[in-house]
């Protein structure tokens, strides 16, 4: 849910749906792949550590190609 203030001062409360979806490192990097991007680094946690098959997160610093 999130509140929208109206010009008048008013606000309106709306529902918005959201879907997650969990990716797991090989989908992620073809996803960015297809998508025109490279993958410069992949992380484990928020201390960037390496990303290894027991990190509880998976963190990527990908970049746009050219072209």
């Amino acid at each position: 849910m999130y509140d929208v203030v109206r010009e008048d001062g008013t606000v309106a409360r709306q529902v918005a749906d959201l879907a997650l979806r969990y990716f797991g490192r090989f989908e992620l990097e073809l996803l960015l792949e297809r998508a025109g991007f490279g993958v410069e680094a992949l992380y484990g946690s928020y201390d960037l550590a390496p990303y290894t098959a027991d990190s509880e997160r998976l963190i990527v610093v990908a970049h746009k190609r050219d072209g």
